[in-house]
């Protein structure tokens, strides 16, 4: 079969699970939207500032990516591939892991894994939120007065 037409069928696929599955995909996309201006507002409120302050500060409407990836089991993981270690560039993760756990987190130089809990969400601290810490809590703004 050549590579073309190996294309078009690949394509003609997605395309068919994507329109079959895209008015559910979307409502999810929607709640997890819901979930992290939530998530915002009490990461907020924790931290001893308004409720409202990190959504104003990613802006009211945060970018949203959506993204669904399935990783069926693998009778040999140790042959499997992952991604290298990495921070996540946007606020927050939103996470759903299926059956297959694959996700560590590094704590004091040992990685370890995240368990799966069936029906919950894993939720990633990542570097949007980090930098915004940063600025918000950890500089000392001063004077000096003569």
């Amino acid at each position: 079969m050549s590579k073309s037409i190996l294309h078009r069928k690949i394509k003609h696929i997605l395309n068919y699970t994507f329109n079959f599955h895209r008015e559910a995909f979307t409502e999810y996309a929607k709640e997890v939207g819901s979930l992290v201006r939530r998530l915002l507002s009490l990461i907020s409120i924790g931290l001893g500032l308004e409720e409202d302050c990190l959504l104003k500060k990613l802006g009211e409407h945060p970018r949203q990516r959506a993204q669904a990836n399935f990783y069926p089991p693998c009778p040999e993981p140790e042959l499997t591939m992952g991604l290298n270690e990495h921070t996540d560039l946007n606020a927050l993760t939103v996470l759903l892991q299926s059956e297959v756990s694959g996700l560590q987190v590094n704590k004091d130089g040992k990685w370890i894994s995240v368990p799966c809990i069936p029906n919950a969400f894993v939720i990633n601290l990542a570097d949007q939120i980090e930098v915004c810490v940063i600025v918000l809590l950890l500089y000392i703004f001063h004077m000096f007065w003569l």
